[in-house]
């Protein structure tokens, strides 16, 4: 039987990402810090369904974040290109969207 989402796993896989020396090229590319990501993925495992679904907009990470919508797109990014984050177009809502958090299936490996 499936456990559901676990959010210790999933951030434990972003910091095996951000902890990597492949990590730095993405990083830099989009302008954030390791930091950055990790306070972005918090607020995303927190906020996420059973499912790993979060339906939170870049402006409501950007306001319990504390930075600006462009930051928490470009953290979003680095986790989007690493696979551990899905974005999902919702046919339902125009603009609207959710982000499936998801644990990889082999170790995280971005910029190699």
């Amino acid at each position: 039987m499936d456990a559901g989402f676990d959010p210790g796993s999933w951030l434990g896989a972003v910091e095996t990402l951000l902890s990597g020396a492949g990590a730095q090229g993405p990083l830099r590319s989009h302008g954030v810090d390791r930091n950055t990501v990790r306070l972005i993925a918090r607020i995303e495992a927190q906020h996420a369904d059973s499912a790993g679904r979060s339906h939170l907009t870049h402006a409501q990470v950007a306001e319990l974040a504390g930075m600006s919508k462009a930051t928490v797109m470009h953290s979003r990014l680095v986790l989007t290109d690493a696979a551990l984050l899905e974005l999902v177009p919702l046919p339902s809502q125009p603009h609207g969207a959710q982000r499936i958090l998801h644990l990889p299936t082999a170790p995280a490996r971005v910029g190699d």
